[in-house]
């Protein structure tokens, strides 16, 4: 792409295979200069939104991921699966409450980050996501009553 601003700075963009012909064209009509480069950085940088919403889906994936993989190393399929055992009395309740417990709490630390975030209160470009997880609570099964 090719990037011009015209006197009140609004940018205009033309693809790089444009006939130079017409380009020059419109870039007399429109008064258009190239963009200087640290405009060009500017304009390429992406927005602090785009980061959030890029970082929030990444963070959903890592946690479904640990929470599946937990349920799958007690023969569960996955989250849903080993969940699905509270509420009534079974073999496997006091487990799957655990789990169930054990999710909401992923969830709620999960969602809270993602608000500080937001909020500014954490610095998403000195994120690490490997880092944070390590942060998130921790399993806890008791077999007693």
């Amino acid at each position: 792409m090719k990037y011009y601003k015209n006197t009140q700075n609004e940018i205009y963009a033309y693809d790089d295979n444009i006939n130079q012909t017409i380009l020059n064209e419109l870039i007399a009509k429109h008064k258009l200069t190239p963009l200087n480069k640290k405009e060009l950085e500017t304009l390429n940088k992406p927005k602090e939104q785009d980061k959030l919403t890029s970082l929030k889906e990444q963070f959903i994936n890592a946690i479904d991921e640990v929470l599946n993989s937990e349920a799958k190393k007690k023969g569960y399929d996955d989250i849903k699966s080993a969940r699905s055992y509270a509420g009534y009395d079974n073999a496997f309740r006091l487990e799957s409450e655990a789990f169930g417990k054990w999710s909401a709490n992923v969830w709620q630390w999960g969602y809270a980050l993602l608000e500080r975030i937001k909020n500014g209160e954490v610095d998403i470009n000195t994120l690490e996501l490997s880092q944070v997880l390590k942060d998130m609570p921790k399993l806890e099964i008791t077999n007693k009553e």
